[in-house]
């Protein structure tokens, strides 16, 4: 079980998760599921992961690798088209491993609560769910 957690107040967001794996009562192991990109005075998102470890962890590991070359949030100009973006990313990954994890009777389930803020814009927070769309 992942516990994450996004508050808005007025003085803006608290982003909270914890760091706790299980693949079973013998398995428990340590993962970050907190994750910063940031451009200082211009845009900062953090991303809250819980689901399939493997599978957030590839969603995350995209995003980085893009908005490391200056594209995908990197560019996003507000915090919706932010989480409209990780929600693409969650639908094409869902698209390449959805079908073998079903194979072997596992879900795709991916849930990311996205807070953060483009300059010019007040701080938010939106979920995204499996299916990729943003609340």
């Amino acid at each position: 079980m992942t516990y994450c957690v996004g508050i808005w107040t007025r003085q803006g967001l608290v982003m909270a998760s914890d760091s706790r794996t299980n693949a079973g009562h013998d398995q428990v192991n340590v993962a970050r599921k907190m994750h910063v990109f940031a451009q200082p005075g211009e845009r900062v998102f953090i991303l809250l992961s819980s689901g399939s470890l493997s599978c957030t962890q590839s969603i995350i590991t995209q995003l980085r690798r893009d908005f490391d070359e200056g594209k995908g949030l990197a560019q996003a100009p507000s915090l919706y088209d932010a989480a409209r973006i990780i929600g693409e990313e969650v639908r094409r990954v869902s698209d390449m491993d959805r079908a073998a994890l079903e194979r072997d009777e596992f879900k795709f389930n991916v849930n990311f609560i996205v807070g953060g803020q483009v300059r010019g814009e007040l701080p938010g927070l939106f979920i995204v769910y499996p299916q990729g769309n943003p609340l």
